[in-house]
């Protein structure tokens, strides 16, 4: 008598049965060629005849993607088959050298990410890689400016990598961790400053806070009536002092390259008990914002004192190009006031920590870590140059910007 299979075992078969027909049939992919697949960045080689296109492939249909080249004219000069997620271009001369960085996301997690190098100091029409470097993280941005020996990689979720143009073999270090992603980047080489603004990568949630900052606390709580630029909320009591990541949505990146260069660039840690370094290169960002007319956004602010309109999500910077104190900034998010891209100018001449005189700071200083740290509003001028209430659009949020010279103004 044959034996009587359940329901259920049946129905276990038939998958069994389905996930091994599965596996043994390929999925198709069609050849990537020349076309365009998800462009994703591009860049304008230094002679200025072609363009450099990423091709993503977020749809997978190639499931590899590719470097296009394409003349001023429109028409494909070659293409180069490289991963599947482009992340990153960036177009770069150092030292008589020109470098084309790509970078690309890891497909998986637990894969690895890349750095490609393409010198093109031969033939701009015609990239050959000469490095590629694996990266453990999702990269963002590649921070980099002409004739500046180091350039950097920073990544989904905060990490940032360091790199250098003149070693022999090129590779990339971890140097910081800041715990939330950063993808406006700007990296001053006159001032030897780098500085990076934080992203809300995923569905606009963050946004811009009036918080009071009438106090300042110590360590173990004691109430001072001096504003210290943290707001109150993030350090009234043990556990706000505590809760490092919600503050550094609010909190923008200011590093010293004179300093980290001499060192070698180590790798610190914020709130390491024997190295304050990166903790005091997180610095608050606040600012308010006048209409075209000159009328503040809100003018309610003008008389509250005892607050500051603290600022995050970030998207892009661009240098300026007539001035080296200056770069711009795309600022998003879902509140008045937000949405806007803004030219910010370093007005400071001192910008990194100092010890106090006598345990206390002077008035363009506030403690912390046993360190005077220069007060935001003393070092940058934030100035709204697009965003004015008749441009408002709340449907859509200003991404990448590039800032270039036409008819002697920058535009």
């Amino acid at each position: 008598m044959a034996p009587r299979c359940s329901k259920n075992k049946y129905m276990f078969m038939l998958f069994v049965l389905f996930f091994v027909i599965s596996c043994s049939s390929k999925m198709e992919f069609l050849p990537i060629g020349d076309s365009l697949a998800g462009p994703g960045a591009v860049e304008v080689s230094p002679g200025g005849d072609v363009f450099y296109v990423l091709n993503t492939d977020f749809q997978w249909v190639h499931n590899q993607g590719s470097l296009l080249v394409v003349g001023k004219d429109g028409v494909k000069v070659t293409h180069k088959t490289t991963p599947r997620l482009g992340a990153d271009l960036k177009v770069i001369q150092y030292n008589g050298a020109k470098w084309l960085l790509a970078a690309f996301d890891r497909e998986d997690q637990g894969e690895d990410a890349f750095l490609n190098l393409y010198d093109i100091a031969v033939d701009e029409n015609n990239p050959e890689l000469k490095h590629q470097v694996r990266i453990d993280c999702s990269p963002l941005k590649i921070v980099a400016t002409n004739d500046y020996r180091y350039f950097f990689v920073s990544c989904l979720g905060g990490q940032l990598y360091q790199g250098d143009f003149g070693a022999a073999e090129i590779s990339l270090k971890l140097i910081r961790n800041y715990g939330v992603s950063r993808r406006a980047w700007h990296l001053d080489s006159e001032n030897k400053l780098l500085f990076g603004f934080t992203l809300d990568s995923g569905a606009q949630s963050s946004e811009d806070k009036l918080f009071e900052d009438k106090y300042t606390y110590s360590v173990a709580g004691e109430e001072t009536e001096v504003a210290n630029e943290v707001p109150d909320l993030y350090e009234n009591t043990r556990s706000s002092r505590r809760r490092r990541t919600g503050r550094s949505w609010y909190q923008f990146v200011l590093m010293n390259l004179e300093s980290e260069e001499g060192e070698g660039f180590p790798y610190r840690v914020i709130n390491d008990p024997d190295d304050s370094v990166a903790t005091l290169e997180l610095r608050w960002i606040y600012f308010d914002l006048n209409n075209f007319e000159g009328t503040p956004d809100d003018p309610s602010r003008v008389y509250d004192e005892g607050s500051k309109y603290y600022r995050t999500n970030f998207y892009d910077t661009s240098p300026n190009p007539l001035d080296k104190n200056s770069f711009y900034l795309s600022h998003r998010g879902r509140t008045a006031g937000a949405n806007n891209v803004l030219r910010v100018d370093i007005v400071g001449s001192a910008l990194t920590p100092v010890s106090p005189a006598d345990g206390a700071c002077d008035n363009s200083h506030y403690l912390i870590e046993d360190s005077c740290v220069p007060r935001t509003a003393n070092i940058l001028n934030f100035t709204r140059v697009v965003g004015f209430k008749g441009e408002v659009d709340d449907r859509s949020y200003p991404g990448v910007i590039e800032a270039r010279v036409l008819d002697g103004e920058v535009v």
